[in-house]
């Protein structure tokens, strides 16, 4: 049974229109409820969903406002492997600024 179920996915996400579906309905959902399961087992957690917030007090339409992606749009309000307010203030990783300034000319 797992065995034919992970076939069947896999077929699924070899294809962009199963993807979405895929993504935009059990993806979306498995991670609203991962998120919401976490807020309830960890009260202080309610703190990383006021960063969302923050972030969109900052910049709504979460365009990073500084360093050597200025001006690049976030894809989204989540980050991935840490926090997403110093990406959007453009602070993110600032030892390698000149490094990505260097690659950019």
């Amino acid at each position: 049974m797992k065995f034919f179920f992970k076939k069947i996915v896999s077929q699924i996400l070899q294809n962009d229109i199963g993807w979405r579906i895929l993504y935009n309905t059990v993806v979306r959902a498995s991670e609203f409820i991962k998120s919401e399961r976490i807020i309830l087992q960890e009260p202080n957690c309610k703190q990383v969903v006021n960063h969302k917030d923050k972030v969109l007090s900052i910049s709504p339409d979460l365009i990073v406002k500084h360093g050597p992606f200025k001006g690049m749009k976030y894809p989204d309000q989540k980050s991935v492997g840490s926090a997403l307010i110093p990406k959007i203030v453009g602070s993110y990783e600032s030892e390698l600024h000149q490094i990505i300034g260097k690659i950019f000319q």
